[in-house]
C-alpha cells in the first residue's frame, strides 16, 4: 500500500509540473463564492481594523506529495485578514470596514489582529491569533483563538494538485470562521450587552463539532464569564 502510495504521488508530481501556487491571491473571489456559509451577529456599524507587521508580513510555504512533489504552495495570512474583514460576511458583524496603518490615532471600534501561529499540515489548516478589541483609548478584551479547519485529506487525495488551493482555502476560511464566531460572541458582551445567543451561537460548519475550538485567554483587559 505504501508503494502504491508513493507511486501515485511521484505521478502527480510529474503530471503537474512545479511551480510556486499563491493560495491568497483570488482568496477574495472564493468567499465571494460562497458567502452565507457563516451567520455572524450583529455588533457595530463602523470597525477600524489593524494588522500587526508580522501578521501582515507572514508567509507560510509547504510541499505535498498528493499536490506534486515539485509544487510548492504558499499563502500568506495578511491577504486572508483583509478579504475577510472586507468581504459581506463580515461586514454583517461589523458594518463599515475599514483599515487602518495608525491604530493608535483610530476612534471608536478598533480590532487589531496579531498572528500568533499558522500552518497547513495533516490536511487542515491550523490557526493561532491573538485579537485585541478597543473602543477609543480603552481596551475591551484581548484574548488568544486557536482553531483548526476542516479537514481536506479526501480531496486532497482525489484531486491532486488541481484541487490543492480550493482544499487549503476551504480549511483556512472554516478555521478563520470559527475564530471570528467566537471572538464576536466575546465582544457582544463587552461591547453592546450580552450577544443574542441564537444569532452567535458557535456554529457547527459542515458537519464539522464547535469543539474544535480551543480558546485560551491572554492578557484578558476584563474578565469574562466562561
Amino acid at each position: 500500500m505504501r508503494k502504491m502510495f508513493l507511486l501515485f504521488a511521484v505521478m502527480v508530481g510529474l503530471t503537474t509540473g512545479g511551480c510556486t501556487h499563491q493560495i491568497h491571491a483570488d482568496y477574495a473571489q472564493y468567499l465571494v463564492n460562497n458567502e452565507g456559509e457563516v451567520t455572524f451577529s450583529r455588533v457595530s456599524d463602523s470597525t477600524a481594523y489593524y494588522l500587526t507587521p508580522r501578521t501582515q508580513d507572514h508567509s507560510f510555504e509547504f510541499v505535498s506529495a498528493m499536490g506534486g512533489l515539485a509544487n510548492t504552495w504558499a499563502i500568506q495570512i495578511g491577504p486572508i485578514l483583509d478579504a475577510t474583514m472586507n468581504g459581506r460576511d463580515a461586514q454583517t458583524a461589523f458594518g463599515q470596514v475599514t483599515k487602518t496603518l495608525s491604530p493608535d490615532a483610530t476612534r471608536g471600534l478598533l480590532i487589531i489582529f496579531d498572528l500568533n501561529n499558522y500552518s497547513f499540515e495533516n490536511f487542515e489548516a491550523s490557526i493561532s491569533l491573538d485579537i485585541t478589541a478597543r473602543d477609543g483609548a480603552s481596551e475591551l478584551l484581548s484574548k488568544r483563538y486557536s482553531s483548526v479547519g476542516i479537514s481536506q485529506g479526501g480531496k486532497m487525495f482525489w484531486g491532486g494538485a488541481f484541487a490543492m488551493k480550493n482544499a487549503v482555502q476551504q480549511s483556512t476560511k472554516s478555521a478563520v470562521d470559527r475564530i471570528l464566531t467566537q471572538f464576536i460572541f466575546d465582544l457582544g458582551k463587552v461591547y453592546e450587552g450580552p450577544a443574542q445567543s441564537a444569532a452567535a451561537e458557535l456554529l457547527v460548519l459542515n458537519g464539522a463539532p464547535s469543539a474544535y475550538f480551543a480558546s485560551s485567554a491572554s492578557r484578558p483587559a476584563r474578565r469574562l464569564s466562561e
